[in-house]
C-alpha cells in the first residue's frame, strides 16, 4: 500500500496497527497507529466512513512519530481525507456545505464559506435527531442530484465551543489528549439517526451566516442569486460533469433556497426545520 505519514512523539512507536477500511467519496484508504488507544480514537472519529471493501486495495496514512501532537497529527489525518475524497469525486457537483437527512431522504444543504456558522448549525440539527451526512462537502450527481454522504469528523472552531459545551472531550479521556483549538466530533455523537435508504434528495438549501448578537432573518433567493451564491462555494465547479453551471441551475430551480442570518443557533434551527418542513 502506498505510504502517507503523520508525525507523533516517539514515546508512542510500537509495532503499527491498521485499523479498518474507509471510504471517502471514492477515496479508499486504511489508518495505521502505533498507540492502540488512539487509533481507537481515530476509528471512532472516522467510523462514518467504514467500508469493508476498501480494506486491502486502499492507501495507507500511518500516525508515526516526528515531534508533533496528536492534535495536529489528527487534524492533519482528517485534512487530506477531505482533499483526497474532493480528487476522488471530480466530476460531480462539490458544495462547501453541511447536510442533513430524514427518513424519507430529503435533505437540508447549509452552504457557505468556513467560518459562516454552518457547522455549528448542522451540530445543532443533528442532535435534534436529524441523521448527519456531513459538515465539509455536499457531492451530488449533476444530473439526478442524488447526495452521496461524507460522514467524516464534524469540525467545531473555537467560536463554537461555548455554545456547544456538550461535546468537550472529558477531561482525562483520551479525546482530551487528542484535542486542540478545534473539536473533531465523531458522527455517533451527533445523533442516532440512521441515514435512510431512499435516494438522497435535496429538499432545502440555506446559506447561513453567523453574527454575533444578530435577529434572525430570514430571506427567499431567487434562482439565480442563490446559483451565484452556491457557485462561490464549490470545489472543481470547471471539471462537473455536463458543466458546472447548468448543475447548479438544475439544483436551484428543482429546491427553495434562502438566506439566514442568525445569532442564536437554536433559533436558526428552529427556523431550518420550518423551512425544511415547508418544502417536503
Amino acid at each position: 500500500m502506498r505510504g502517507w505519514l503523520l508525525h507523533l512523539p516517539g514515546r508512542w512507536r510500537r509495532d503499527l496497527r491498521v485499523t479498518q477500511g474507509y471510504d471517502a467519496l471514492g477515496f479508499r484508504f486504511t489508518v495505521s497507529c502505533s498507540d492502540v488507544p488512539v487509533g481507537r480514537y481515530a476509528a471512532d472519529l472516522l467510523m462514518g466512513l467504514k467500508d469493508a471493501d476498501a480494506c486491502g486495495d486502499g492507501t495507507c496514512l500511518v500516525l508515526d512519530d516526528n515531534g508533533h501532537t496528536f492534535a495536529e497529527a489528527l487534524l492533519a489525518l482528517v485534512g487530506t481525507v477531505n482533499l483526497r475524497a474532493l480528487a476522488a469525486a471530480e466530476g460531480a457537483l462539490l458544495l462547501h456545505a453541511g447536510a442533513l437527512s430524514v427518513p424519507d431522504g430529503g435533505i437540508a444543504v447549509l452552504c457557505g464559506p468556513s467560518g459562516s456558522g454552518k457547522s455549528t448549525l448542522t451540530a445543532t440539527l443533528a442532535a435534534r435527531g436529524l441523521a448527519y451526512l456531513t459538515d465539509e462537502t455536499v457531492c451530488l450527481a449533476p444530473e439526478s442530484l442524488h447526495v452521496t454522504p461524507f460522514r467524516k469528523p464534524l469540525s467545531l472552531k473555537q467560536g463554537s465551543h461555548e455554545v456547544l459545551s456538550r461535546f468537550r472531550p472529558v477531561p482525562g479521556s483520551v479525546a482530551e489528549k487528542c484535542t486542540g483549538p478545534q473539536w473533531l466530533i465523531p458522527p455517533g455523537e451527533l445523533g442516532q439517526a440512521e441515514l435512510p435508504s431512499e435516494p438522497l434528495l435535496p429538499q432545502v438549501v440555506l446559506l447561513p451566516t453567523y453574527t454575533l448578537g444578530a435577529s434572525l432573518e430570514v430571506g427567499r433567493l431567487e434562482p439565480a442569486e442563490a446559483a451565484y451564491l452556491l457557485g462561490g462555494n464549490t470545489s472543481r465547479l470547471r471539471a462537473v460533469h455536463g458543466g458546472g453551471l447548468p448543475a447548479l441551475a438544475r439544483l436551484v430551480r428543482r429546491t427553495p433556497a434562502y438566506r439566514l442570518v442568525y445569532g442564536d443557533v437554536e433559533a436558526a434551527a428552529d427556523a431550518v426545520e420550518h423551512l425544511w418542513s415547508s418544502a417536503a
